[in-house]
């Protein structure tokens, strides 16, 4: 079931924007030919444009303002280790039907190597599926964290449905049992989101990115549509939209 945010982000993030103007240029084109026809050609050339590995790269790494560091930076100020939920994965038989999705799964393996350099406690975020099942992303989080990389997970956090949430929701756990900075661990390009999130809420984050983008030389295949490049595109735009939102609404 598609909730009212994802259709929302339908309409508002390519491609379905673009789409969804061009079907509009489509109409107009029936009164006023001109305008139309450039509205449709707009759409068609800035979808072949932010489908380019090139441009969603590069993009994307504008926001990447963290850098690598092994462990990362200002981690001795850290007292506990919070990982971000991403996504699901539905289609897994092998694991029962239903398991974390790959950017979750990279986030978590990020989060084993920090444990074992740091041994901070672990508080794993996210809230529950929106299909009504009751399942809890937090829940599977744990359970990899514990079973696939044996790292024990102290705290979980089952409410959130957005980084806003589990940044308050976090804070709100780890406060209650006397920590007051942790390192979170997320995609280097959702870290401004991550970090506008943890200051509203008025805790103390350590970026602790993972994921970076690399950014492909301007080369013959870099230029050619793909569903890599979109697919960075779009989460350019929604990172975008979000900080916006976040800054101005919440």
């Amino acid at each position: 079931m598609l909730t009212l945010a994802s259709r929302l982000q339908i309409l508002l993030l390519p491609p379905g924007n673009l789409i969804a103007a061009a079907l509009f240029g489509l109409l107009a084109s029936l009164r006023w030919w001109k305008m139309g026809i450039a509205v449709v050609a707009a759409c068609i050339a800035s979808l072949y444009v932010l489908s380019t590995p090139y441009i969603g790269q590069s993009l994307l790494h504008t926001l990447e303002a963290s850098e690598a560091f092994e462990p990362p930076r200002g981690w001795q100020h850290a007292q506990a280790i919070v990982v971000l939920s991403a996504n699901w994965q539905d289609n897994a038989p092998e694991y029962g039907g239903i398991t974390v999705g790959e950017m979750t799964l990279a986030r978590l393996r990020y989060t084993a190597r920090l444990w074992r350099l740091t041994k901070l406690p672990v508080l794993v975020t996210g809230g529950p599926r929106t299909d009504g099942t009751g399942l809890v992303i937090a829940d599977y989080m744990a359970k990899t964290l514990s079973d696939e990389f044996g790292v024990p997970v102290e705290f979980i956090e089952g409410k959130a449905f957005n980084t806003h949430e589990s940044a308050i929701y976090s804070s709100r756990m780890l406060r209650r049992a006397g920590i007051e900075s942790a390192l979170v661990v997320t995609h280097a390009w959702h870290v401004p989101r991550t970090q506008l999130s943890f200051d509203q809420a008025g805790f103390s984050m350590v970026a602790a990115p993972m994921g970076f983008t690399n950014v492909p030389l301007f080369k013959l295949s870099a230029i050619f549509p793909s569903l890599k490049g979109i697919t960075t595109s779009f989460y350019y735009f929604h990172e975008i939209l979000g900080i916006a939102y976040y800054k101005y609404f919440l």
